[in-house]
């Protein structure tokens, strides 16, 4: 009898490790707003932009244009009161200014692609040990900088939001 009580509460510590182990959760935290950014692409036409839907993380933000050095650059950007930024830019030859130094820091002098489909994902820590990460998707390049630890999965998360209407 005593065997058959030592099983039977082996078996419910087994199961109670193996269930409650993989019931477990982890909360994500929540995607604010779906932010509509029209920019011009090389492949769509200059002339006419693509329109870009991306969840930006919840909290205050302020929404800013930038033109580049050349006519046709543009860049889109999702600025926090911490300077956390996200960026939609069409510079696909070279990426953002707001992460050229994070670039150079890390090696990365320039990007080489075979063709335009091609995607390129590098990231990294900044000096501040906030992170940068820059993602080029054919002609479009998005990405982020000045991101907090606690707030990278997040940004991550919003990256992978982007949706071309």
């Amino acid at each position: 009898m005593k065997s058959i009580n030592n099983l039977i509460l082996l078996s419910t510590l087994a199961l109670t490790f193996f269930f409650g182990g993989s019931c477990s959760s982890k909360i994500l935290p929540a995607l604010g707003e779906k932010v509509r950014v029209k920019i011009k692409t090389a492949r769509t036409s200059l002339d006419k932009p693509s329109t870009f839907i991306i969840q930006a993380p919840k909290g205050e933000f302020k929404e800013e244009r930038v033109k580049g050095p050349h006519a046709q650059e543009e860049e889109y950007r999702i600025i926090y009161p911490n300077e956390s930024t996200i960026y939609l830019s069409n510079r696909y030859l070279v990426g953002s200014h707001l992460n050229l130094e994070n670039r150079i820091r890390a090696g990365i002098k320039s990007y080489k692609r075979e063709n335009i489909f091609d995607t390129l994902d590098v990231s990294g820590i900044q000096q501040n040990e906030h992170f940068w990460r820059e993602v080029i998707l054919g002609d479009i390049v998005i990405g982020y900088v000045n991101v907090p630890e606690k707030s990278k999965e997040l940004f991550d998360r919003s990256l992978e939001s982007l949706n071309k209407r």
